[in-house]
């Protein structure tokens, strides 16, 4: 997920086909959670929610990027420490439940 407007990375989430056939509906970003097994829209309880400018797909459609419009403050702009870890600084240890997570 990428500000249209500042190229900034909002956030990293997974969508099943579900999630992006909400997301063109709607107009706002909706995902799955894997955890919850049930799809989300972001800021369902905030309201702060993502206003999709546009959805590409890469060279062989197994990733897509999502630009869109925040509306309300998002992660960077709450926590500008979130997504700006150096791959050279230790990762944290992944749990169990996300070595095993379904895709």
């Amino acid at each position: 997920m990428q500000d249209a407007d500042t190229g900034a990375v909002l956030m990293l989430a997974y969508m099943n086909r579900e999630a992006l056939e909400q997301t063109l509906a709607r107009g706002r970003a909706v995902f799955f959670s894997r955890s919850k097994q049930r799809l989300w829209e972001k800021g369902e309880t905030t309201g702060h929610t993502l206003d999709v400018v546009d959805v590409v797909a890469d060279c062989d459609s197994d990733t897509l990027l999502v630009t869109a419009r925040p509306r309300g403050p998002g992660l960077p702009q709450r926590h500008p420490h979130l997504l700006r870890r150096r791959a050279a600084q230790p990762l944290p240890r992944a749990s169990r439940s996300s070595r095993s997570s379904k895709a």
